[in-house]
């Protein structure tokens, strides 16, 4: 629906520029010429082809925002981040998870379900939905468009063939040359023929690639004629057929609009009126007089009226007065008047595009700025991070993983394990797929408008969020864990499964590189190729399972989880690993370990070889966390550099935007905690330890790359963490309120200043809170795009 709303809006700024224009007209027409008004009428026309929303910012204002009554949940602070034995294994549900029980291997679910199932948004109780009323208004728009294009084509074809099948070239000597003389005066080079026909009322102007001048007579003497060539001829000159073309477009478009037509007929006034003062420029008054006579007896009253695409010398009746007294009267604008006329034309605009965007929807004017999507109790929602109100994407609950695009246009999500996408622009939603199966996460965007998404069944899909078209990879393969490296290449997890007596089961083939570029639409693939190879679980050895982490932003490094196949050793710790695309080449770096978390691993934006990384294993974040810097040689050795206090636990690094610093949260290490103490205070080991790392002071870092300092950016008794920067000047970072309730804060030049508070971090199919002993995984609920 997007070219609706486009074209609403477009309808709107113009009308209003009119409008403005209109009120002054009074005034311009006694003090501006003719041509100024041509001219500024022209400019007009063209805001109501000019997308407006793309060229300014607005206020944001939700029209969606309805209330609702939703389901309270129970919510004991972050002791349900802690000891929570139904989230333990979050990531490796109905994957590779229960040694003794399955012996490493992986149980999956058979059910069938169609992996391109697309529709629109259905009406519910709880959601605003205009999808049906708007598809109403396009089918009359576009019917309405087709019925005046029609109309008016038919009607020029019927009159040009009339008027060509009943005119004959002129072949008068005398009144060809002075035809060609009126050309040479007006350094016109181009072919323009010269024809009579008699059922025409007035001298016109036709056509664009073969222009002819149509005179009903040539009895008219050679001082009348002379006028009547240079009149239309200035016409053709100004290319004024050109903008007639313009005018029909632009009413086509806009039909529904009365505006537009009194506009256009403005235009169609001022063009003559324009021309007379051509003609007349030099003339002394009793030429003028007599100019203004021919006027008068081409007044039109033929059988063959003139039509859009013309231009007619004549004039009707009720016009003649108003364009005769200007043709007499005018006087030439003076430098001055031109300094004055400019000025008032700038007026014109910034105020009718001022007033237009005060008038004006602001759901897509912030289109391409940076943007936080971010989840509450009752759905769904974004703003912009440099003001305005929250926008409720999607009502409701049960939401995890949304994803900005590339260029922040659109927002992907998952809803009761459907993946949906948000029309930023046009402030819609619509179904894409269905039983979405996350494993870290089921999809990427590859830019701004392509998406590829896997269901539990095998295979994946790209789906173009603008052109709404879907293309399926279909094969015997299951995918997960997407991660797009620009180019249209793509990685993911691929997974063999099968079924035995015994159950369902499944294995990893490893890391696959997908090139989106090459598609077999026959065979209905996508080129594909396993990079890093996984490794089977057997009795004798735990398997092995790369999931990809992060990508250098050159594309030429991929940072490899090297996870055991289990899912309760890998929550403990895993490896780290590199991929060197160009070389083709993995090295898994040993004696690092550190905690499967997406948020543990930072790359330097200006240097691909330094990231930041949490450091430690064992799943308990209040311990054994150590903030640090790996320096990555060309030979793939590498070199740590550590800098924090050992009294202190981190978490969530990541760079400055000129990679000068390393910024991350760290709070007190409690390794040191008496377990009988707090068991005695609290009833509960792990409820106790939870609530004194609840309740301690976490603070965000930053580590100078430079001078090897460490600088405490955040103070006091809060729970901040996630740091990111926005700008030179600018981070955002999270702050926990307690209660399950976070706040997004931005923090410049040393004041805090709250972006969207209230969030949470719970919700998938069963409401589940996104935390692991300590860790948030703030990836399942919140995405923040920063425009850079």
């Amino acid at each position: 629906m997007g070219i609706l709303t486009a074209i609403l809006k477009m309808s709107v700024t113009g009308s209003i520029i009119f409008l403005i224009y209109f009120l002054i007209s009074p005034l311009t027409k006694k003090n501006f010429s003719s041509s100024w008004h041509y001219g500024m009428l022209i400019m007009i026309l063209t805001f109501f082809i000019m997308p407006i929303g793309s060229l300014v910012k607005l206020p944001q204002k939700s029209i969606f925002n309805l209330p609702s009554i939703t389901k309270p949940r129970e919510f004991n602070g972050l002791d349900n981040i802690t000891g929570n034995k139904d989230t333990e294994d979050i990531w490796e549900a109905q994957k590779i998870q229960d040694i003794e029980e399955n012996r490493h291997r992986d149980k999956t679910e058979g059910k069938e379900t169609n992996l391109t199932k697309t529709e629109d948004r259905s009406p519910s109780k709880n959601d605003f939905n205009i999808d049906s009323h708007k598809h109403i208004g396009l089918y009359v728009w576009i019917s309405g468009m087709a019925i005046l294009f029609l109309s008016k084509i038919i009607s020029y074809v019927g009159f040009k063939s009339a008027v060509l099948a009943n005119s004959a070239e002129i072949t008068d000597e005398n009144t060809s040359e002075l035809f060609k003389s009126c050309k040479t005066k007006l350094n016109i080079n181009s072919n323009v023929t010269l024809r009579r026909c008699k059922s025409v009322g007035s001298p016109m102007l036709i056509g664009i690639f073969n222009p002819t001048v149509l005179i009903p007579n040539t009895d008219e003497d050679k001082k009348a004629l002379k006028m009547i060539f240079l009149h239309e001829l200035n016409h053709h000159k100004r290319k004024d057929i050109i903008v007639k073309y313009f005018s029909f477009i632009i009413n086509v478009i806009h039909w529904f609009n009365p505006i537009t037509y009194i506009l256009l007929k403005k235009i169609d006034l001022y063009c003559e009126y324009s021309i007379d003062e051509k003609v007349a420029d030099e003339m002394k008054i009793e030429d003028r007089k007599y100019y203004g006579q021919t006027i008068l007896e081409l007044i039109d009253n033929s059988i063959v009226k003139k039509n859009a695409f013309t231009t007619a010398m004549g004039t009707n009746a009720k016009e003649l007065k108003s364009r005769l007294q200007n043709m007499l009267f005018f006087k030439k604008n003076s430098g001055s008047r031109r300094v004055v006329s400019l000025i008032v034309s700038l007026l014109i605009l910034v105020s009718g595009f001022t007033v237009a965007c005060d008038v004006m929807p602001g759901d897509a004017a912030n289109v391409n700025n940076s943007l936080v999507t971010f989840l509450k109790e009752d759905g769904l929602y974004f703003t912009y991070l440099d003001g305005g109100e929250e926008i409720k994407i999607h009502e409701g609950d049960s939401f995890e993983f949304p994803l900005v695009s590339k260029s922040g246009n659109y927002i992907a999500y998952t809803q009761n394990g459907s993946l949906y996408i948000y029309d930023i622009k046009n402030g819609e939603y619509e179904k894409v797929a269905d039983e979405i199966n996350h494993y870290y996460i089921a999809y990427d965007w590859v830019d701004d408008e392509n998406i590829v998404y896997a269901t539990k069944n095998s295979g994946f899909a790209m789906f173009n969020a603008s052109t709404k078209e879907t293309k399926v990879h279909s094969d015997e393969h299951y995918y997960d864990s997407f991660k797009a490296a620009g180019k249209n290449i793509v990685y993911a997890r691929s997974e063999r499964r099968w079924a035995t007596e015994e159950g369902n089961f499944g294995a990893t083939d490893g890391v696959v590189e997908i090139n989106l570029n090459e598609y077999d639409s026959e065979n209905k693939t996508f080129s594909t190729d396993i990079i890093i190879e996984g490794r089977r679980t057997t009795d004798e050895m735990i398997g092995y399972v790369p999931i990809v982490w992060n990508i250098s932003g050159d594309g030429k490094y991929i940072y490899i989880m090297e996870k055991p196949e289990s899912g309760s050793l890998s929550a403990d710790g895993i490896g780290i690993g590199i991929y060197d695309v160009d070389e083709k080449t993995h090295t898994e770096f040993m004696d690092i370990g550190a905690l499967r978390y997406k948020t543990n691993l930072a790359i330097n934006p200006k240097n691909n070889n330094l990231i930041g990384l949490i450091e430690g294993g064992g799943r308990e974040m209040i311990e054994n966390k150590e903030a640090i810097l790996l320096n990555i040689n060309e030979d793939k050795t590498y070199e740590t550099i550590n800098f924090m206090d050992r009294d202190l636990v981190a978490m969530t690094p990541s760079f400055t935007l000129d990679g000068e610093k390393l910024l991350y949260s760290a709070t007190k290490n409690l390794k040191g905690i008496s377990i009988t103490d707090l068991n005695d205070i609290y009833g509960n080991i792990y409820a106790g330890i939870y609530d004194v790392w609840e309740n301690q002071p976490h603070n965000i870092y930053a580590y100078d790359l430079k001078t090897s300092e460490v600088k405490k950016v955040t103070d006091g008794k809060h729970f901040d963490f996630m740091p990111m920067s926005i700008s030179k000047d600018e981070i955002l970072f999270i702050r926990y309120k307690g209660d399950d309730l976070y706040s997004l804060i931005k923090l410049a030049n040393g004041e805090e200043s709250i972006i969207v508070d209230d969030i949470i971090f719970s919700g998938g199919s069963d409401g589940y809170v996104f935390g692991y002993y300590g860790h948030i995984y703030t990836e399942q609920g919140m995405d923040i795009f920063v425009n850079r």
